[in-house]
């Protein structure tokens, strides 16, 4: 059976928080253990033990390059979506705390390159990334410096955004709405392991309850690349995992064959070795078979699925399920969460936790006969191919401009790419247009800002150049339009001399004025404001010259030379995207 996310691994029954709780160790042998004949056994003779360590590290070696080839495909995946997730929301620098400093760290310089980051006790900082080798990449607030720190030196705060009940189930942590955990450590499957957060620990109090919580209840406030990118971004730190083992592994067995310990190594020593080579292979079994199952998630709307966990609804958009219930799922677009219906009452439906559900081998989709979903003439008659519309970002809190590319009636759903970034698309299924209006996800442009659209100037389209004026320096400067926003009603430019530099111009000043705007389609457009200037140098041309004057044309900077003009003439502020 395929999941929609992988089944809860096996140590989430018995971890004790950390993540290695359940990986074998494999150590040297102690030279004076396990001598031939000895109460532990000896192994034989020195040709046949490193007969066998030859073949435990032939397969150990293998699982690490296959680890290895694996990392670096899913690398590359890793980069391309967040730089896509970048160039859609863009990024704004803004500090989005998760997390505090336990423990001072002040590091001495740096470690082979890497920038490292000084914390000290109390500091609030955004927790970004976490690697295998327990280290976090964080950006401290205020500063917003960036750097790796100890793992061990921060905590990681979440808020529990429904309830969480463990209805007894082992290992699990319940937890209401509103309650603040500290997030452990997260896992491929779905699943957080953390521990009730009352403030750091002190001296002598108890320890704080400690459990499994599914990853979709907990309140992830980092930027929305890092979240695009958050699954697989934990699988690397899984292969990472795989990898340091079995290096580890590997030069343990290399040490016990040149050493010529031969019939010193016990018959336990090497059936440690042995089951840590199992784990590895189980461990890289496991990490594939989840690749696969998500590549495959984003294609399972209209299939079915069983619950393998139950669950309480912490909303009143969720719905109760328990384990071994039939579903049919509508919607899979959210990373987290599936809109379902129960197979066996149509009328019962709403979002179940994707890690629960295990999507059904056989491929079994509903008759169209019996399937309630909406068909193409049920849409909104605004979903149209070409249509401008708005997308509701959940992790950015906020609507981005799209456009609708294609209505597909066969596979019953909408694709649309955003204004900003073509490249970057989104999907939605015919039957999520079945909820409530205010939670879909696609909505229509208002009314108002789609008829100031149509009145702009023809050549104001995304990517188009431009040309901005510049009335504090009198000089022409060349632009590249960002974004045509009509969720803002606004066109924001960007410096072709410095892209970080960008300003806005509110829709009505093309529209009502577009002569006196200061964004014109090319420099000759400025040609007015070029005469206006000229005249106005010969009036003032026996005027005395003030030294140290900014805006001379010796020595301009460009911060000097796009500043907002101190009485207002620039009419356009600069905005961020």
């Amino acid at each position: 059976m395929g999941c929609l996310a992988s089944k809860k691994a096996k140590h989430v029954d018995d971890v004790s928080g950390t993540e290695e709780a359940d990986k074998p160790t494999a150590e040297a042998p102690d030279e004076k253990a396990g001598q031939a004949g000895g109460d532990s056994g000896g192994f034989g003779t020195p040709a046949e033990c490193a007969k066998l360590i030859d073949e435990i590290v032939e397969r150990v070696s293998g699982i690490r390059g296959k680890a290895e080839e694996y990392r670096d495909d899913l690398q590359s995946q890793v980069i391309q979506i967040e730089q896509e997730k970048s160039a859609e929301t863009g990024a704004d620098g803004k500090v989005n705390v998760n997390g505090v400093v336990l423990q001072t760290y002040i590091p001495d310089g740096q470690v082979d390159g890497t920038a490292l980051l000084e914390g000290h006790e109390g500091d609030r900082l955004e927790i970004i990334v976490r690697d295998a080798g327990g280290w976090a990449y964080c950006r401290a607030e205020g500063s917003a410096a960036t750097g790796w720190i100890p793992s061990s030196r921060v905590a990681e705060i979440a808020r529990v955004i429904a309830d969480h009940e463990a209805n007894g189930a082992e290992g699990l942590l319940s937890s209401a709405q509103g309650d603040m955990v500290e997030v452990v450590n997260r896992h491929y499957s779905g699943w957080a392991y953390c521990r009730e957060w009352k403030g750091p620990p002190l001296p002598g109090a108890p320890p704080a309850k400690e459990g499994w919580v599914t990853d979709a209840y907990l309140e992830d406030r980092r930027s929305e690349a890092m979240l695009a990118s958050k699954w697989h971004r934990l699988v690397l730190q899984a292969l990472d995992q795989v990898v340091s083992s079995s290096r580890e592994l590997e030069s343990v067995l290399a040490q016990a064959k040149s050493s010529d310990w031969g019939g010193d190594l016990s018959m336990e020593w090497m059936g440690q070795c042995l089951e840590f080579t199992r784990w590895l292979t189980t461990e890289l079994q496991s990490i594939t078979q989840a690749v696969s199952q998500h590549e495959q998630a984003v294609c399972v709307s209209g299939s079915y699925a069983i619950v393998q966990w139950d669950v309480t609804p912490g909303g009143s958009t969720e719905m109760a399920v328990s384990v071994g219930d039939r579903v049919l799922v509508v919607d899979a677009e959210n990373p987290d969460w599936a809109w379902c219906r129960k197979a066996d009452d149509s009328a019962l439906e709403g979002w179940v936790p994707r890690n629960v559900l295990t999507v059904e081998d056989s491929g079994e989709r509903p008759d169209e006969d019996d399937q309630q979903g909406l068909s193409l003439e049920d849409l909104p008659p605004w979903v149209k191919e070409g249509v401008a519309c708005k997308w509701w970002s959940q992790s950015g809190s906020r609507f981005c401009d799209v456009y609708i590319t294609r209505v597909d009636q066969e596979q019953r759903e909408v694709k649309v790419v955003f204004a900003v970034d073509k490249n970057c698309w989104k999907c939605v299924t015919f039957d999520h247009f079945a909820q409530d209006p205010q939670d879909w996800l696609l909505q229509p442009q208002e009314d108002k800002a789609m008829e100031l659209r149509a009145q702009l100037p023809a050549w104001v389209e995304n990517g188009g150049g431009a040309s901005w004026y510049s009335s504090s320096q009198r000089r022409c400067h060349p632009v590249t339009i960002r974004e045509v926003c009509t969720r803002r009603r606004a066109v924001f430019v960007v410096f072709d001399v410095d892209r970080k530099v960008r300003k806005q111009v509110p829709f009505h000043e093309l529209i009502d004025d577009p002569d006196a705007c200061m964004l014109q389609r090319s420099e000759k457009d400025h040609a007015w404001r070029m005469k206006a200037k000229e005249k106005k140098s010969k009036r003032h041309a026996d005027a005395p010259l003030i030294d140290g004057l900014p805006g001379g044309d010796d020595g301009e900077g460009l911060d000097a030379l796009i500043q907002d003009d101190d009485d207002g003439d620039d009419a356009a502020s600069e905005g961020s995207l």
